[in-house]
Order: structure tokens, then C-alpha cells, then sequence
């Protein structure tokens, strides 16, 4: 289900990541400021970069991965954030470069898996003989949302599995060097016997 229906005269902010072009819709976009101090949050992963804090709100700050193929979270080019409006508050876009603020004859995309990143796909326009996909900020962010749920799930899993191990007496590190100790023992009995 889309947020946005695109029409004609609807005015979009376009912008650059690499040599790719994009565009969201302007009502989605709340600013864009120059790329702020982001912190990394341990155990994530593309598309999340990390954390910033601007205008006192602290954001989560994603990036284009996912879309373009790319497995990084943090790359050195994306210069400029757009701010972006979600009902669960605002989020953080890293791009290259925003170009324009302009009306876009858009071609709508058919729609497609809701799980695939193609879905945040609204359709492609063209701006100064360039082709711009034209993307729907909530999906991209939703998308966003669950890929680092299951991230989280997954170890979270793992986590639970191995304390359910120590708790049932399974062997631990600590168990390992007291087996070790007690072999070295036995040894040194047996050599001086």
C-alpha cells in the first residue's frame, strides 16, 4: 500500500547517491542539512548507518544499500541528509547530493513483492536526461524497520540459545579449562609415577 499518489505537478526533491538519481516526494522531506556526526549502533546493518542528533531529536540515519546492491553502511560521498517525515517520527536519508526541487512526469512502477527494497519504488521520471526512481519514503522505511528486526531477532536467538546451554550445564569456557587442568594433572601423575 502506498502513501503517495503520484499525479502530475506534485513537486519532488531530487537528489544523487553515486552516479544513481532519486526522488521523494517535497511533502515527505522536512530539511536537508549537511551530513551530521553519526554514531554507529553495534550489531546492525545496512540499510541503518547509525544514530545523529539534530534540531535536539536524535534520528535514526539510513542510506540507499539495499537499493543499489551495495552490502556498506557508511560510505564517505554522502555529504548532505535529507530529514524525512514518518508517522513514528522523523528519519535521516544520507545522500550525495540534493539537485533539485521540481515537478516530475513520473511513470508508475507496477507493484511488486512488499518484502523485496523494490518495493519503496513508487515509479522513474526522467530530470535533465537522467532517469530518477522515484521512491516512497514510509515503504523504505518500513523495509528499514524489519530487515534490522530480524537482525536483532536472529541474535537474540542466538543469545538465548547459548545462555539456555549454560543453564543446562552444557560445557562453558570456564568448564573447558578446568577439563584441561584436571588432563594436565593426570598427566603429571602418570609421567612421575
Amino acid at each position: 500500500m502506498r502513501g503517495f499518489e503520484l499525479q502530475p505537478g506534485h513537486t519532488h526533491c531530487v537528489f544523487r547517491r553515486g552516479a544513481s538519481w532519486f526522488a521523494v516526494p517535497a511533502l515527505s522531506v522536512c530539511e536537508v542539512v549537511l551530513r551530521p556526526a553519526i554514531v554507529i549502533v553495534p550489531n546492525t546493518q545496512t540499510p541503518l548507518v547509525g544514530l545523529c542528533h539534530v534540531r535536539s531529536e536524535f534520528l535514526p540515519v539510513l542510506n540507499l544499500s539495499p537499493l543499489l546492491g551495495e552490502h556498506t553502511s557508511m560510505l564517505c560521498g554522502e555529504a548532505q541528509m535529507l530529514v524525512l517525515a514518518s508517522p513514528d517520527g522523523n528519519w535521516g536519508l544520507l545522500v550525495d547530493q540534493v539537485v533539485a526541487l521540481t515537478s516530475l512526469e513520473t511513470s508508475v512502477a507496477p507493484e511488486g513483492r512488499s518484502d523485496s527494497w523494490f518495493a519503496a519504488i513508487l515509479g522513474w521520471a526522467t530530470y535533465r536526461d537522467e532517469v530518477v526512481r522515484v521512491l516512497e519514503p514510509s515503504v523504505f522505511y518500513r523495509l528499514a524497520e524489519s530487515t534490522l528486526e530480524e537482525c536483532w531477532s536472529a541474535r537474540r536467538a542466538i543469545e538465548t540459545d547459548r545462555f539456555e546451554q549454560d543453564e543446562r550445564g552444557a560445557p562453558t569456557a570456564l568448564d573447558a579449562v578446568r577439563v584441561a587442568e584436571q588432563a594436565d594433572c593426570a598427566v603429571t601423575q602418570a609421567v612421575t609415577n
